[in-house]
């Protein structure tokens, strides 16, 4: 596992984490994740996990590049979707940050309450 590494996400998104229909994540920071890591999910810092995630890929890319399929792996639908959610996360859009992209899957250890 990720040693004390936990992993941050908006109520909004846990349904659609659980359901696997997010499976990636911007960020403006990494918090030294690593692939291969299994890091627990959380709503809180002091919040019990609801999934453990294992991390599969990290990138850096350039905000504003963000292709349609991975709107969807951020469980959204459309771009504009995408810049309302990151705007009210992270408070502004800039298209020229280089941010991290990283890949997740659920696994199945720790699925709510298991």
């Amino acid at each position: 596992m990720g040693e004390g590494l936990k992993m941050q996400f908006k109520r909004m998104f846990v349904d659609k984490i659980l359901r696997g229909e997010k499976t990636q994540t911007r960020r403006l920071k990494i918090a030294w994740y690593k692939v291969g890591s299994i890091v627990p999910a959380q709503c809180g810092y002091r919040e019990k996990a609801f999934a453990y995630l294992e991390i599969t890929n990290i990138r850096r890319e350039w905000l504003g590049r963000i292709s349609e399929a991975d709107i969807k792996k951020e469980g959204l639908n459309t771009m504009k979707e995408f810049v309302d959610k990151w705007v009210e996360i992270n408070k502004e859009f800039n298209m020229n940050d280089l941010i991290y992209v990283i890949d997740f899957k659920l696994t199945d250890k720790g699925r709510r309450g298991e």
